[in-house]
């Protein structure tokens, strides 16, 4: 998949978790849907350490459609 347009197409509005190896580091990506199709994307470290900022290039890419 793609995108979170490809991922919200399969799941519809079922709960998923979604995982990404970057850099040797893997990242949790929480995201939500609003009524109007924007994305609210934040990251976090396995230790759940929120990491959105650190790597926002990875958060606008996840909420590129």
């Amino acid at each position: 998949m793609r995108s979170l347009d490809d991922v919200y197409g399969r799941v519809g509005d079922l709960p998923f978790t979604a995982e990404f190896k970057y850099d040797g580091q893997r990242v949790q990506i929480h995201a939500e849907k609003s009524e109007k199709g924007k994305y609210s994307v934040c990251l976090f470290s396995r230790h759940l350490e929120d990491m959105t900022e650190k790597v926002k290039h990875i958060s606008r890419i996840s909420r590129a459609s």
